[in-house]
């Protein structure tokens, strides 16, 4: 990956949803990963600092709640997990259901539905996310520990 570069991990099985994904956070700037698996997805995430993960509910499990990319994710420092935007695609849940979100442990959730707005969804998560942690980030930095 080339310095500098926003690096972002897909990890969505299904094809043509894969590809809108990488499309729409490669036109937002980002130089993305693609997952094949869930050790892949571990193995990626421990080597690189990642800005935007985004995976399928499903990735590779039957629900939500026995994803590993997830749980991976949840178990992360959270001084590392601060700083990646984890997105998941569902099917359950409405688009920017703040508290599924919330009680799933991520940023924000799109439903599969919404699949063909991705690049807008995704940008607002984004945007909302640096918009919600500056104050914080700003602190973090004047007392010199980021």
């Amino acid at each position: 990956m080339k310095r500098g570069a926003k690096p972002a991990l897909v990890c969505v099985l299904h094809q043509a949803t894969r590809d809108k994904a990488v499309t729409a956070l490669e036109e937002l700037g980002y130089k993305v990963s693609r997952a094949k698996d869930p050790l892949d997805a571990a193995n990626k995430v421990r080597f690189t600092q990642y800005e935007v993960v985004l995976t399928d509910e499903t990735f590779p499990s039957a629900s939500m709640e026995d994803n590993p990319v997830l749980d991976y994710l949840v178990d992360l420092p959270m001084a590392i997990r601060r700083k990646i935007v984890v997105i998941v695609l569902v099917d359950k849940y409405r688009t920017f259901d703040n508290m599924a979100a919330f009680i799933k442990s991520v940023n924000a959730l799109i439903n599969n539905r919404d699949s063909q707005n991705l690049k807008p969804i995704i940008e607002k998560i984004i945007a909302d996310n640096i918009r919600f942690y500056k104050v914080y980030r700003e602190c973090l930095r004047e007392l010199g520990k980021n």
